[in-house]
């Protein structure tokens, strides 16, 4: 790999996408769906949310793989991009303290989500990685790309590449809580 970093980053997805169906394949459409309140996301949410998240990269993941993808003026401004990665890089793991709010393009449905979103989550995760595969070939540490979730933010693809699979760790360690919920309904 010309990314050495990238191993880590690949186990760790692969990581996340061993844990779906042992954590959550045995639980049924409305455990799934429970909310601990109208302000908290359901198990299923948590995933929605990593689901549109990840999508948003797949397109300048593509472009990047294929030589297409042309540098923006911001991108170029030299310190903002490590600054961002390294404080996105830290808020955004399962470690990550503090709490956000979503912005309204990411938040999941509302509505009651399939029980096909654990398979949905795990499929998205390969894509995920075999896009990063694909993008191998340009150096990560240098090359500097646009949050698609926040356009005045930049950081480096390596750090994007860290911070999308961080990001799904620490929404599956948020439906893990819920489902330690005392008041998570049995089958």
């Amino acid at each position: 790999m010309n990314n050495a970093y990238l191993e880590d980053v690949l186990a760790s997805a692969d990581g996340f996408m061993a844990a779906i169906q042992p954590a959550f394949g045995a639980l049924t459409a409305a455990q799934l769906n429970w909310k601990p309140s109208p302000q908290r996301w359901s198990i299923a949410q948590c995933l929605d949310h990593i689901l549109i998240t990840n999508k948003l990269y797949f397109p300048m993941l593509v472009q990047i793989a294929d030589g297409t993808r042309r540098s923006r003026k911001r991108e170029r401004l030299p310190l903002l991009p490590r600054m961002w990665g390294k404080m996105l890089v830290q808020a955004s793991g399962p470690e990550g303290r503090r709490k956000t709010k979503t912005a309204s393009h990411l938040e999941p449905s509302s509505s009651t989500i399939d029980p096909g979103i654990l398979t949905e989550v795990v499929d998205n995760l390969q894509i995920l990685k075999d896009l990063i595969l694909r993008t191998d070939h340009v150096d990560h540490s240098e090359t500097v790309i646009t949050s698609p979730v926040a356009g005045f933010i930049t950081y480096t693809l390596q750090d994007g590449c860290t911070i999308m699979v961080a990001h799904a760790h620490r929404h599956l360690k948020q439906a893990k809580e819920v489902q330690a919920e005392a008041a998570f309904p049995t089958a």
